[in-house]
């Protein structure tokens, strides 16, 4: 049984079974996930609030998935060329969405309902120092704009504002690390992992959060266009089942702080 005949099973209610010999196992989902840590949406051990998303939505339509952690570019790679099927937690730049598939609404539109995490990016620079942000446009930057490696979209947006970007830095604690050497004068990233780096006494009094949101994104679980071209039916209907199950009190359960 391909992937794709998941989506009956959606619809399969109480109807008794035929004389139809059994289906083979169905190939588990492949997913790609980042290696470095997102919390609460990718957590240091893979867990977090993302794959237990995918995986409730699965155990719906009785789908199997499979998690393994690359460096985000590799994982690109690896859907490029078949060796995953996917990414579970994919922001939405447009070259991303022009090459891989992605839940959309019949307007073709991406479907936010549909979504496995939305985020909050903000804009952090040195204690006092004089680069603003008024959720427009920036003042005073000099330096390249501090982005994480991988940053697709962060990466696009700062590059339609004409600044330079520096994305070497593999995590939001290198970026700190750099905006203190003077190597940027901004960095951008997760707001939930700048809260817990602010806290760390290296960081502590000398970097702080600007008040505005640099931007709030959606994220979804992306498959390569071969892959959706065979098994459509199945995506699509894990894709509407993420949204329900997003939504439910189970998960919410599931991902509440113990």
């Amino acid at each position: 049984m391909h992937l794709r005949s998941f989506a009956a099973l959606l619809y399969a209610g109480s109807a008794i079974a035929t004389a139809a010999p059994p289906a083979p196992p169905s190939p588990p989902l492949s997913l790609c996930i980042d290696e470095q840590p997102h919390p609460p949406y990718i957590l240091a051990d893979g867990g977090g609030s993302v794959p237990t998303l995918v995986r409730m939505a699965a155990q719906q339509v009785g789908a199997k998935v499979e998690f393994h952690r690359a460096p985000l570019r590799r994982c690109v790679d690896e859907i490029r060329t078949g060796v995953a099927h996917g990414y579970p937690a994919a922001s939405s730049p447009l070259a991303m969405t022009a090459e891989f598939a992605y839940p959309r609404t019949d307007s073709g539109r991406l479907d936010p309902s549909r979504a496995t995490a939305t985020a909050r990016l903000a804009v952090f620079r040195r204690k006092d120092g004089a680069v603003s942000w008024d959720g427009t446009r920036f003042k005073f930057v000099k330096l390249p704009v501090l982005i994480s490696t991988g940053s697709v979209a962060l990466q696009a947006k700062v590059h339609a504002m004409n600044l330079a970007v520096d994305d070497q830095g593999k995590n939001l604690e290198l970026n700190f690390a750099k905006l203190l050497a003077g190597r940027g004068d901004v960095v951008i990233g997760f707001e939930n992992d700048g809260k817990v780096l602010l806290a760390d006494p290296r960081f502590a009094g000398h970097i702080e959060a600007l008040p505005a949101l640099f931007m709030e994104e959606h994220y979804y679980l992306m498959v390569s266009k071969a892959y959706y071209a065979v098994h459509l039916d199945a995506v699509e209907a894990l894709w509407t089942v993420i949204g329900q199950v997003r939504q439910s009190a189970a998960y919410a359960a599931a991902i509440k702080p113990r």
